[in-house]
């Protein structure tokens, strides 16, 4: 990652404590599902983070995809699963949170490209460009991340595109300025 795992841990938590103060300062009757919502996340991340700090790079690119989109999806889900519950879309819920996995992993494969490009890997680092370099070329590894990133990306900003009332518009932004190539 570009600032490194004690960045990230550190924005995990004023992320999670950011939905915690939300949370509370919520009067609603759908506190206990925003809260529900809230720790199932938070638990999720942290079991991530949990996994990607103890996998190291001999893991499996299937074990490395897991970690990504468990550390990277939940809390980006919250940005949308908050809302629709606050709006009476509890229905919902389960694709906001499959937007916000698809989103987290197509990142996740980008970032271990450009990690890879900058040679900013430590011996230590999982990263699944390198994972399925293992099984073919550099070049084609990095080949087959580029369009497995971009193809679960083009599903996410599909399915965030279908959310109602624009809820899913900050996600289709994100993937489209992803799909922006660097100038």
């Amino acid at each position: 990652a570009q600032f490194g795992t004690d960045a990230a841990l550190a924005l995990t938590l004023q992320l999670t404590s950011a939905s915690f103060l939300c949370l509370s300062e919520s009067r609603s009757e759908v506190f206990a599902q925003l809260s529900a919502q809230t720790h199932f996340a938070v638990s999720e991340t942290a079991m991530g983070q949990a996994r990607d700090l103890t996998g190291g790079h001999h893991a499996s690119v299937d074990e490395l995809k897991i970690t990504a989109a468990l550390k990277s999806g939940p809390l980006f889900g919250l940005a949308l699963t908050l809302p629709l519950i606050a709006a009476g879309y509890e229905q919902l819920v389960p694709t906001a949170r499959k937007v916000a996995k698809l989103f987290g992993l197509g990142y996740q494969i980008l970032d271990d490209i450009k990690d890879r490009s900058n040679d900013r890997l430590q011996e230590s680092d999982s990263n699944i460009v390198n994972a399925i370099a293992r099984r073919t070329s550099p070049e084609e590894a990095v080949r087959v991340a580029n369009a497995e990133a971009n193809a679960i990306l083009i599903e996410a900003k599909e399915l965030a595109a279908e959310l109602p009332k624009g809820s899913g518009a900050g996600v289709v932004w994100l993937i489209q300025y992803l799909e922006t190539p660097e100038v």
